[in-house]
Order: C-alpha cells, then structure tokens, then sequence
C-alpha cells in the first residue's frame, strides 16, 4: 500500500498571522481603554490597559508575535497618556530590544523574525501603498469613491501586501514554500476576526462563570469561526495556493533584503536627487516585472494542465536507450519505473510531464540493476522526495547502481526487495503486481479496470515462453518490449498470452529493433520511442486512448 507520507506538523506562519495578532491587541487595547477610561479617568486607565493586554498576552501563549504587538501596544498606551507623538520604527525597535534584552535568543527565534518583518513592512509601506491605491483609483473614480474603497479593501489587501514584502524571503528560507493566495485569504477572513475574538473571548470568560452560559456564547462566535475554517480550506485547495522551493540559500536572503532596503532608500528620495540611472532601471524593472508575470502565468497553466482528470495516465518517456515509465493515478499519485541510463534525460522527462509544484514520487520500482535503466535514479534525490522504493533483480556492480543505494540509505529509505505476487495500491483502483522476478529483473503488471498494461523488463524468450506457459501472463492492451526489441527477447507464446492491442519499444536514436522480434509484433500497432518521442496512454479503466510527443 503506498500512502503519502504525513510529517510532523509544521506551523507555517504567514503575514495573516502577524497581522491577526497584531488587530488583536489593538481590539484589546480599544476596548479596555474605553471601558477603563469611562470607569477610572484618562491616566488612572493606561496601566489598568497594560495589565489587560499582558493577561491575553499570557492567555494567548506569549509567542514572538503576541510579545511584539503587546510590547509596542503599551508603548502606544504611554505615549498617548504623556502626550507624546509615538512613532511606528522608534516602537519596534523599543519592543525588539526589549525582547533580546530579556532573552537574547529570542533574536533567532523565527517567530520572532517574522514578526518584527511584518511589522516593518506595515510601517514602511502601508502608507505609500494606500496613496499609490488611492491615486491610482482617482483616474477612474471620484475622490471620495476612490478612498471609501481603499478604505474598505486596503486595510485587508494593502496592509497584508506591505507585510508580505518584509515576510516572503524569510518564509521561502525557512519553510521553502510561499503562498500566493493569502492576499485574497486577508481579504475574505480577517472582517471576521473581531468578532471571532470578541465573541470567543466572552464565551471563555461565560464558561469560567457557568458551562451552560459559555456554551450559548460559544454558538455566538460558532458563525465566524466556521466561515473563517471554511474558508482557508477552500483556499488551500486552489492551485498554486503554495509554492514549494526546493533551495533558498542564506546569500540569497540577504541579497533580496540588501536589494529590498536599496529601492526603498531610493523611492523615498527627492526625484531630482535621485542617480540618473534610476529611470533606466525602472524601465528595466517593468520588464521584468512583465516577465516574471508571463513566466507566473505559464507555470499556473502547466500546473492547470497536469491536474489529475479522473483518467490514469502511462507515459513511456523518451530517455535514450532505455527504459523510464511515469504512472499517475487519477487522484495525483507518481510511481516511477526504472530511469533510464541519464539522470539529465530523466530529469528533462519528468519535468514536462509533472506538475510545476509537484516534488514527490510516491513510489520508484527499480526493475532491473542494468544501467540502461537504472542510470538515470540518482538524480531523482536533488529534485524530489521519494516515499518508497523497490528494487529487483540480482544487486549490481555499477557505479549508477552504488549511487542509488546509497542515496537511498542516506535518505533514511529502506527499499523493498521485489518478490513474486506482491501488491501495490497506488490509488483510485490502481494495482500495479509484481508477476515474475530474475536476476535480469522483474515482469510487472498495472490494472485499473479493464485496462492493463505489462511491463516484462529484463525478459529473454526463453523466460517469456516459460512465464507464458505458467499461466501467469494475462491480457493486456500495451506491452513495453524487453530489451528494446533486441533479439531472441520475446517469445510468440507470450505475445498470444498477452494479446496486448499497442507494443512501445523503448529504443534510442541510431538503434534499431532486431528484424525478427519485429516480425513477432506484425498485425500489432508498435510505437518507438526514437519515432515518436514519449508515447503517454490514458484510460478510464474501459477505453484507452494514445499521445506521442511527435
């Protein structure tokens, strides 16, 4: 049984999450303010405030992100009771050197980090970003019109885009994978939050006082907190909704930030001191910027395109003289059969036939030792992560073999030795048997309803006759010829066993199939992969349908 491997959970903490507790403390602030004010006067209410924000402080957990807004939260608090202008950067750095003088690890805290980046990207770039919005709106709207919709949208898009500037580097650092979605999940969930926190909060307090009391609050907040759920799910389920990145080295996040402080040094700049080339290279970023976007755009339709559609596809990849076969099931699991004698020819394969997104194999079927079809494993373990691997056939001597094995172990996976009758589900009614196994290789067979596909790789005549004779082969539709159609490699008897509708001969340029295996094959449809380049089939499971690359 193959399964997607579920890790240890890992929070991954977006500009919404900064932001969120950021609003929180200042809805904490506001309302105990007011309420203190009404009951003890202006000054008397400022510590009684402080004392309220450090209590949900304590209640919320007193992470990185809850300090920081607390922190500057009381800064706040008592600037406004001094009558003291307060400023935004003077607040955060007070709060972050507040927090690494109390624990100076807390400066590599990645909590800590973020927080203080998002909060940055707040100070620095809401305002310029509401103007920009605001100008922009007026070319096609009112004044008035232009700032009621900033107003109304900008405080959730805007401000979380200012955030996200300071935020997406160290995010791709440190969880190699960004989001592009969350624009739009600010947008739909955080006009709840108030009263997801409100009403939570009263509901908690009611069932410190009576349980039955909290359990009528609790249906109160039961509305947002169900949209607010709902929501996010459904976010994450769209494509692209994440991005993974496999490196992000540190000189890149350093030279993104270095390039980030850079242009926001010469935005603010008077336009007449600004360096003459300036115009140059903001001619040239706008090219880039369109660039970036059609690049964006080509990789959200590869994405769009690979989707699983309910089918199962077989790809026969055109990897030189060897075999490579991709199968992926009609609820988006990969398994992987042998990889041909190049890891680049592989590499170049599985990147047009995959997702742009998608970095894992859920099963590799090493059939054979030989190097023409297991050359090509090894460069998997830069680019994807393999959840489980078999191999068959006695163990090899080559290098692309030793290669394999030990990147397997020192992945921490421990292959399956291939044996007679075993099993894989990979999926939506997948079974992918394994019907025979030599030292050459492995024979094996991939049912899903009615279509099956039989892969014999390492296969002589002589075994095909004897596997033909046992009663083990059965129909098939496609049939991948073994040994590239070289000769004394197929047997008559095995052909009439399997009485495949399509044979692909896996063959690289300048070779050819020996003439008496192709006479075998007469009256059959026969696809080469030096003809035709990757030969992919699709099947519901009744009828089957052929693509070739060319």
């Amino acid at each position: 049984m193959i399964n997607r491997k579920i890790d240890t959970p890992v929070e991954i903490r977006h500009p919404i999450c900064f932001r969120i507790c950021g609003f929180n403390v200042s809805i904490i602030v506001k309302v105990f303010a007011s309420l203190f004010r009404r009951i003890v006067g202006g000054k008397r209410s400022i510590p009684l405030t402080i004392a309220a924000v450090a209590f949900y402080t304590v209640l919320a957990g007193a992470d990185a992100s809850v300090v920081r807004a607390a922190l500057m939260g009381g800064l706040v608090l008592l600037s406004d009771g001094f009558h003291r202008p307060s400023n935004g950067l003077a607040s955060l750095a007070a709060a972050a050197f507040l927090m690494t003088a109390f624990n100076p690890g807390a400066l590599w805290d990645v909590g800590f980090q973020l927080s203080v980046a998002a909060t940055l990207g707040l100070i620095i770039y809401a305002e310029p970003f509401t103007r920009a919005a605001t100008n922009v709106l007026t070319r096609i709207a009112p004044q008035d019109t232009a700032q009621w919709i900033v107003g109304a949208v900008g405080e959730f898009s805007l401000l979380t885009l200012a955030a996200q500037i300071t935020t997406l580097p160290l995010i791709a650092f440190y969880f190699h994978q960004i989001s592009i979605v969350s624009l739009v999940a600010n947008v739909v969930v955080l006009p709840v939050q108030p009263q997801v926190m409100i009403l939570g909060g009263l509901a908690a307090i009611g069932a410190m006082i009576a349980k039955p009391l909290g359990a009528i609050l609790f249906w109160l907040a039961w509305p947002s907190v169900t949209f607010t759920i709902a929501a996010v799910e459904l976010l994450a389920q769209v494509p692209l909704a994440t991005i993974p990145i496999d490196r992000f080295p540190v000189a890149a996040l350093f030279g993104i930030y270095t390039a980030l402080i850079g242009l926001t040094w010469l935005a603010v700049r008077d336009p007449s001191r600004r360096p003459p080339w300036i115009t140059s290279a903001a001619a040239w970023a706008s090219s880039a910027a369109l660039g970036v976007v059609a690049i964006g755009a080509l990789a959200a339709w590869n994405i769009y395109l690979h989707q699983p559609n309910g089918k199962l596809r077989v790809t026969f990849f055109d990897v030189g003289h060897g075999d490579a076969i991709l199968i992926q099931t009609p609820s988006g699991q990969y398994a992987l059969i042998d990889g041909g004698p190049s890891p680049n020819a592989l590499a170049e394969s599985l990147g047009r036939a995959l997702p742009a997104n998608e970095r894992t194999l859920d099963l590799v079927f090493a059939a054979s030792p030989q190097p023409d079809r297991l050359g090509g494993l090894p460069g998997l373990f830069g680019r994807y992560t393999i959840l489980q691997a078999v191999s068959a056939g006695e163990a090899g001597r080559s290098s692309a073999y030793r290669e394999w094995a030990d990147g397997l172990s020192s992945r921490g996976i421990a292959p399956l030795a291939a044996e007679n009758g075993q099993r894989f589900d990979l999926g939506s009614g997948a079974i992918l048997s394994v019907i025979d196994v030599r030292d050459e290789g492995a024979t094996l067979r991939l049912d899903y309803g009615q279509a099956a596909f039989l892969f014999p790789i390492g296969l002589d005549a002589k075994a095909a006759t004897e596997l033909a004779a046992s009663g083990l082969i059965a129909p098939a539709a496609v049939l991948l010829a073994p040994d590239h159609g070289n000769a004394n490699s197929m047997s008559m008897l095995f052909l009439d066993a399997a009485q495949p509708r399509a044979i692909v001969i896996a063959i690289g340029a300048g070779n050819s199939p020996k003439a008496q295996t192709m006479k075998l094959f007469e009256g059959r449809t026969v696809l080469r992969t030096d003809e035709r380049g990757a030969i992919s089939f699709a099947t519901d499971g009744k009828q089957l349908w052929v693509e070739a690359e060319r």
